[in-house]
């Protein structure tokens, strides 16, 4: 057996077989179907089930815009929003762990999640936008400051140009993109998320939100503040604020974090919700 003994020479805390059964304890302790029971009527039911619902909501609206009239996939029009699709899985996954962290009290996590989730809806959008032409036409258009965005556009737009081939095929499998991203040598290229968020909303994705890009820069800046672990957004700094106990397992519950948070879910959901639905619109 591969001893486990540290540089130091001290003896290990646990052993493999041991493992499984720790973390699992951890999961048991972290997670428990109490904490959500209570958060739940402490948010209140109705509260709780409507971003429940709104999430849902999220996965439909992408779900019913590739299916045909019997409710089954059509393939063309997946493939036409394949490089969205792979963010849109991932980004409301996020949303439903984000959820049910703020439920089990863990409202840094849940911040953190919903400033991830936003980012994969901004750059979901973006990716598909390159790859389709109307939509390149429009972020072409329009003048850009952020040197990055601006050669990730000129470039790929030059390229299909220029290959009539892989225009087609991106037009027809929209997550190609990321493999002419790969090709091009501009995978590492990382636009400002302003500069995404501003552009996209000039394509009329955000509407009829008024002043898509104010209401898009207020929540991204707040969850952006939580991102950064200053003091007052840690689960700690919060319970101080709150006047609650500190260092307790299972966490306490926050009311005036859980209503902010509750918030802040609502606005991504919406921004979440719009901005597909005005894709699966423009697009088909």
């Amino acid at each position: 057996m591969v001893s486990l003994m540290s540089k130091s020479g001290r003896k290990p805390i646990i052993e493999p077989e041991e493992t499984y059964a720790t973390i699992m304890k951890w999961l048991h302790d972290d997670y428990t179907p109490v904490s959500i029971s209570q958060s739940i009527e402490l948010i209140g039911k109705e509260k709780v089930t409507e971003v429940v619902n709104g999430l849902l909501q999220v996965g439909l609206i992408l779900i019913n815009g590739v299916s045909d009239e019997n409710g089954k996939i059509n393939e063309a029009r997946y493939n036409r929003l394949s490089a969205f699709i792979l963010y849109h899985w991932d980004g409301t996954f996020t949303l439903r762990r984000s959820l049910i962290n703020a439920l089990c009290n863990y409202y840094n996590i849940s911040f953190t999640l919903l400033r991830c989730s936003l980012d994969m809806l901004i750059y979901g959008l973006l990716y598909q936008c390159l790859s389709q032409s109307r939509f390149r036409k429009l972020l072409k258009d329009n003048k850009i400051k952020d040197d990055e965005l601006k050669r990730l556009i000129v470039t790929i737009t030059k390229f299909l140009n220029e290959n009539p081939e892989e225009l087609t095929h991106v037009e027809e499998t929209s997550a190609h993109i990321f493999d002419l991203l790969d090709e091009l040598k501009l995978n590492k290229l990382a636009p400002k998320p302003a500069s995404v968020y501003k552009l996209l909303s000039k394509c009329g994705l955000f509407e009829p939100i008024k002043k898509p890009e104010r209401v898009i820069a207020r929540v991204y800046g707040k969850l952006s503040f939580n991102i950064h672990e200053h003091y007052s957004t840690l689960d700690v700094g919060r319970a101080v604020t709150e006047d609650k106990e500190i260092f307790e397992i299972p966490q306490p519950f926050l009311e005036t974090s859980a209503r902010d948070y509750l918030q802040e879910l609502q606005q991504v959901l919406e921004l979440w919700r719009v901005s597909e639905s005005n894709l699966l619109k423009l697009t088909f």
